[in-house]
């Protein structure tokens, strides 16, 4: 089995992305935190609110996975407080 060296600067370059976009999506969480607990948290518990909580942060909880996934198949260790299941062997 042939494997392919990913260039160190090409790999910064996506390490950088996938972090400033989970900051901005955590960004954007934080904005309508407010709005969120009023419409959403104050209200009687529904169906709808369990799509509403699916469809929220399961992005989240995809994109932290996938990073993971991505950084330990790269063999990057950057982030051990972030993703603990990165740790060193």
């Amino acid at each position: 089995m042939t494997t392919t060296q990913v260039d160190p600067q090409v790999q910064l370059v996506q390490f950088c992305i996938q972090y400033s976009s989970l900051a901005l999506l955590y960004y954007d969480y934080f904005l309508t935190l407010e709005r969120e607990i009023l419409y959403v948290w104050k209200r009687p518990f529904h169906i709808l609110t369990i799509m509403y909580f699916l469809c929220r942060y399961a992005l989240v909880a995809n994109v932290v996975y996938l990073m993971g996934y991505v950084n330990k198949s790269m063999g990057l260790r950057s982030v051990p407080v972030l993703l603990p299941f990165d740790a060193p062997n």
